[in-house]
C-alpha cells in the first residue's frame, strides 16, 4: 500500500506552475481533500477503516467529476 497524495498533489503543482492551469490545480487539490473528508485514507494515515491505493484514488477521480 502506498499514500498517493503526495503523487496527485504533485500533479496539481504541474497544472499550476509549469502548465499555467491554476483551476485545474484547484480542482485536484479540493478532490483530494473532498476523498479525505469524506472518511477515505489509506492505512499509513490511519489503519482504521482504511483503503487501498487503488479505493483512495479512485475516491479522488470522483470527487473531480
Amino acid at each position: 500500500i502506498a499514500n498517493p497524495i503526495a503523487t496527485i498533489l504533485s500533479g496539481a503543482l504541474l497544472f499550476q506552475h509549469h502548465w499555467g492551469k491554476p483551476e485545474l490545480a484547484r480542482k485536484i487539490r479540493h478532490a483530494v481533500r473532498a476523498a479525505l473528508n469524506a472518511g477515505y485514507h489509506t492505512i499509513d494515515i490511519d489503519p482504521e477503516n482504511a483503503v487501498s491505493t487503488e479505493e483512495f484514488t479512485t475516491q479522488v477521480i470522483e470527487h473531480l467529476a
